[in-house]
């Protein structure tokens, strides 16, 4: 949510606005262009991957982009990735109690550094600046 926060703060701050109304209206906007059904079931918490001495090298770290709860949504972002040539862009689904979410995930690294490293570059190449690690086993 914050990167919708900082989004309707630029475009109320340079009158730039769609909706009209306030900060709340803009970063609801925001979150419903990203396929969030506002005000009503989050996506699953997210949680940035921490080194342990369980890692081994069968353990699997994406760089997490977006969360959709629609997939037409997620295919979407991940054709623009593509397209403005970010490597090794993928979507998995992910299903929790309250439904499926589709997630956007780049590359695949098999250490904690490794993706740490890639995220960094991810920023610095693509500008990509609200990202996680998540880990999968």
């Amino acid at each position: 949510m914050s990167h919708c926060r900082d989004t309707a703060k630029y475009l109320l701050e340079t009158d730039r606005g769609l909706s009209g109304g306030g900060l709340q209206d803009e970063i609801q906007d925001c979150m419903e262009a990203k396929g969030y059904r506002y005000g009503a079931d989050s996506p699953p918490i997210i949680m940035e991957a921490s080194t342990s001495a369980m890692d081994t090298a069968e353990t699997e770290y994406n760089v997490l982009e977006s969360t959709w709860h629609n997939e037409h949504l997620a295919l979407q972002r991940l054709d623009y990735l593509r397209r403005t040539n970010v490597p090794g862009a993928f979507v998995r689904p992910h299903h929790t109690e309250d439904g499926t979410w589709y997630r956007v995930l780049i590359g695949s690294r098999e250490t904690l550094n490794g993706a740490k490293d890639l995220q960094y570059r991810l920023w610095q190449e693509h500008n990509l600046r609200y990202t996680y690690i998540v880990k999968r086993n």
